[in-house]
């Protein structure tokens, strides 16, 4: 948190002067200070973590958990700690986070290959290293490839689908309201008087109830063909 007040103090300090001055603000005191300068200012950056992991990593095996390799946790730390810091400052620029190591190799590696090259170098590492470490191998990257591309064309297939559906079950509704306004037309009737009834009215309402009729079946016609169809 204050590694700005203690970097001021610490630079150009021998190891005696920073362990025994009273400013330093690190939680871990003089020592902490020195550490975290030398490890992560001067040489790893952000990736000096890592020696605390490999650490602990280690400890773990003194305590008798034999699931892990020393050795080949070792030879990616030592990886980790020269890889990391060159890819975060050639490709992100900031200092703080890849040390002295990772300004300097980036340096070398710029004068040597040129900022392609250098691109080109931790990229194909990257790509090498990976599925080597993770057992990754050619047939399951291009059967991870084809699935992603069958997954994307069946879904460009299934949105028409859907689009089709939403359309036929738009029409079913609309069919289905014309039937029931049409029912709601039949029903209606007026109300039963001692008025003497007139015949031609009677033609004209059974003129009528046979043209509702009509446009019911042709509706319910139409709703049984969409239904067939979607089936």
């Amino acid at each position: 948190i204050n590694w700005t007040a203690d970097n001021s103090l610490v630079l150009d300090a021998s190891f005696s002067d920073i362990i025994t001055n009273d400013e330093i603000k690190n939680s871990l005191g003089g020592l902490g200070a020195y550490l975290s300068h030398t490890l992560i200012y001067r040489f790893f950056g952000i990736s000096a973590y890592l020696i605390f992991t490999f650490t602990f990593l280690l400890s773990l095996r003194v305590f008798g958990f034999k699931r892990f390799s020393v050795l080949n946790n070792l030879f990616h730390t030592l990886l980790a700690l020269i890889y990391i810091p060159v890819f975060i400052f050639h490709f992100y620029e900031n200092a703080l986070l890849a040390g002295g190591l990772g300004i300097y190799t980036q340096d070398f590696c710029l004068k040597a290959l040129g900022d392609i090259g250098t691109s080109l170098l931790l990229i194909t590492f990257l790509f090498i290293y990976l599925p080597l470490t993770l057992d990754i191998k050619a047939k399951d990257i291009i059967f991870y490839i084809k699935s992603t591309i069958e997954k994307i064309k069946s879904f460009k297939k299934a949105k028409p689908i859907i689009d089709q559906n939403k359309t036929e079950e738009s029409n079913n509704e609309i069919i289905e309201k014309n039937i029931e306004d049409s029912n709601s037309e039949a029903k209606t009737e007026e109300p039963i008087t001692n008025i003497p009834i007139d015949t031609s009215s009677v033609t004209l309402k059974k003129k009528r109830t046979l043209q509702v009729l009509k446009i019911k079946i042709i509706l319910l016609l139409k709703l049984t063909l969409l239904k067939t169809k979607r089936n």
